[in-house]
């Protein structure tokens, strides 16, 4: 009798240490395991929504850019040029020019816009001078002692505050596909040293990446600005 309860013992401490190991949960190394895979895996969903926020960002960065060059044209159709016009931007924001999402209110046109990578903090006086960060003005086609001085006059669209990123991206972009009227690209400087396209002798050649990256190198990384120059076709 003494052997048979003490075998029944031994069986029952058995079965207690199997059920402790099964129930016992992970080991650190286990945990550690678990918790490094999880990590490439938010990392990885973490960089792909962070590329397709920017791919949104670069696409509506491209058409407001594309609409306000279009819109400037039909306005100034067979118009004596814009050259001395004050209050540019407010104006062309009066009649519609900018995208109602650059605008600071929606229901305001007062021409303090902003492109999708503004910081938007616009206190009404020294955050982003008088225009916000994308402006309007008018331009000769002659200054910086550029060889692609013309006659008709011109128009120049900015955006300021630009991410390098984005400098890089834009730059690429709008000279790989110019729209009609284009006529220079600046970057960070209006002097001839700081045009990097010019689409009237020739040497509008789409920009590398590379070449792109060397010209945003504003020593702040997140205030760049690039200025496209733009021919008013008929012109008056």
């Amino acid at each position: 009798m003494a052997t048979l309860i003490s075998a029944l013992q031994k069986r029952l401490q058995m079965k207690r240490k199997v059920f402790s190991r099964n129930t016992a949960g992970f080991t650190i190394m286990e945990a550690a395991v678990i918790l490094g895979i999880v990590g490439i895996v938010m990392g990885g969903l973490w960089g792909a929504a962070s590329e397709m926020y920017k791919s949104r960002q670069m696409q509506q960065g491209l058409r407001q850019w594309g609409t306000i060059g279009n819109h400037i044209q039909v306005i100034f159709a067979n118009q004596a040029g814009i050259l001395g016009r004050a209050g540019l931007t407010q104006g062309l924001d009066r009649q519609n020019a900018f995208p109602t999402e650059m605008r600071r209110d929606p229901n305001k046109a007062v021409g303090i816009l902003f492109h999708p990578w503004s910081s938007k903090k616009y206190n009404g006086n020294t955050t982003h001078g008088s225009f916000g960060t994308a402006y309007v003005t008018a331009d000769s086609c002659s200054d910086g002692g550029s060889t692609s001085a013309i006659a008709q006059p011109c128009f120049r669209i900015t955006f300021s505050e630009l991410p390098r990123w984005a400098c890089i991206r834009m730059l690429v972009m709008t000279s790989s596909s110019p729209v009609a009227g284009l006529n220079r690209i600046y970057v960070n400087g209006r002097s001839q040293a700081d045009m990097v396209w010019d689409g009237i002798t020739g040497s509008g050649a789409p920009l590398s990446i590379a070449q792109a990256i060397a010209k945003c190198d504003n020593s702040d990384n997140n205030n760049n600005y690039i200025d496209w120059i733009h021919v008013l076709a008929n012109s008056g």
